[in-house]
């Protein structure tokens, strides 16, 4: 895994906790178009939409909300040092590739 994609997900983390890609923006100091360019790379990379996106809304895919569920989880159990957070993101990656492979359809797996 890419730094790039610990970037992104880090930016999924983020945008998946505050249902919007504004207030990640906010959160992260960067443009909201930015959210949007990071999390459609991130699609791409996994081969599956993580949010619905409708006017003013954003909700998450049920790939998309199963990794969410276990990402806070472990935020519950696991104290805040920088190698907990890599390891969370690491793990969220992985839960990703998981709930993209189960999305895909029958002949493309």
């Amino acid at each position: 895994m890419r730094l790039q994609s610990l970037k992104f997900l880090k930016t999924f983390q983020v945008a998946a906790r505050l249902q919007s890609f504004k207030a990640a923006a906010a959160e992260l100091c960067v443009t909201p178009s930015a959210i949007s360019h990071q999390i459609k790379a991130l699609e791409q990379q996994l081969g599956v939409s993580l949010f619905q996106r409708g006017v003013r809304t954003l909700t998450l895919t049920d790939a998309g909300a199963r990794t969410t569920l276990g990402a806070r989880a472990r935020e519950a159990v696991l104290p805040l040092t920088p190698a907990a957070m890599t390891l969370q993101l690491v793990l969220l990656y992985r839960e990703l590739l998981a709930a993209a492979h189960a999305a895909m359809p029958p002949a493309r797996r």
